[in-house]
Formats: C-alpha cells, structure tokens, sequence
C-alpha cells in the first residue's frame, strides 16, 4: 500500500517537472522569437543603409548617404537588442542546463512541437540570411571606405554585431583582421 502511493507521488512530481520544462519551454520561446523579430527589424533597416553606402561615393567626410541621427537610431538599437539577446542566451542556458554562451537557439527547437519548431527554424534562418547579406554588402562598403572613413566603418561592424572587426583592408586585398560574429553565432 506505501509503496503505491510513493510510485504516485513519484509519478505526480514527474508530471509536474514536465509541465514546468514545458512552460519553461513557451517562455524562453516567446522571448527569442521577440528578440528575432526586432532583429530581423533592425537587419532590414542596417541593409537599407548599407546598400545606400555601397552606392556613395567614398570621398569627403561622411558619405551622404549616412546621416547622425541614422547613425545614433541605429547604434542605440544595436545595444538594446545585445541587451536582449544576452538576456535570451542566459534564459535558454537555464533552461537547457548550460552555459548561456555556448547555447545556441537550434537547441530550443528540439523541444518545441513541430508545426512551432518548423515556424521558428524559418524566422531564425531567416534572420541569419539578412545578417549574412549584411555581412557582404558590409564587406563592400569596407573596401570603398576604408581609404577614406575608418570611423563609419568600424560603426558599420558595431551594428552588424561584429565589435572587435577592425576596418581596412591590407596591401594584398585582404582583411587586416577577422570579424568575430556573436550576432551570428546566437541564431545559429
């Protein structure tokens, strides 16, 4: 008779863990799909300004195409959704018992249903293609103003998520150094 109601009490518990892994689960979701979309907002708008940049010309002070106020929208956009971001990483590290920088959001469709799986792996991919786009017509814009502008540019690496880029390019053509994309790495 004990043994009974210990197995239903045990099974009770169970139950019960499940359904707050299961609440959890919504939670951490509906968090980074608001962080998709903002992101996905803020890729839209850096691409825009990107592909006006890539058609400026690259002589004088600041390109025309690129006003301050744009600039200082963008850059405090940027630090809200870093913000955010973090906050998502921290919250998907709890949930999957982990550290929150080396959690990627791929983890949390596994435990989504499907037909939510499959809507959040084409917003997250989605998002990833806009900042790959950004990443090319950035690399563009880096070459035309690299002579001219380092100050845009390296603004440019900051809204793209890619703080530690450093802007120019060497004799060979090449990238003086390697972009380290945290923007990237936390949709993948």
């Amino acid at each position: 008779m004990k043994q009974t109601g210990r197995s239903r009490s045990k099974m009770t518990d169970q139950q019960s863990n499940q359904a707050d892994i299961r609440e959890a689960t919504v939670d951490v979701a509906r968090l980074c799909v608001q962080w998709l979309d903002q992101e996905e907002q803020f890729q839209q708008k850096l691409g825009r300004l990107l592909l006006k940049l890539s058609h400026a010309s690259p002589f004088g002070d600041r390109p025309q195409a690129v006003s301050s106020s744009q600039l200082l929208e963008l850059t405090s956009q940027r630090a809200e959704l870093h913000q955010q971001q973090s906050l998502c990483r921290l919250a998907l590290g709890r949930l999957l018992n982990c550290n929150g920088d080396e959690v990627r959001l791929s983890s949390l469709e596994g435990l989504l249903p499907a037909e939510k799986q499959r809507l959040f792996r084409e917003r997250r991919l989605r998002v990833a293609v806009l900042l790959q786009q950004n990443q090319q017509l950035l690399r563009s814009v880096e070459v035309k103003l690299s002579c001219c502008n380092v100050s845009v540019t390296n603004l440019l690496n900051d809204l793209l998520g890619q703080p530690d880029a450093l802007a120019g390019y060497g004799a060979d053509g090449h990238q003086t150094a390697p972009a380290s994309n945290m923007t990237l790495h936390a949709i993948s």
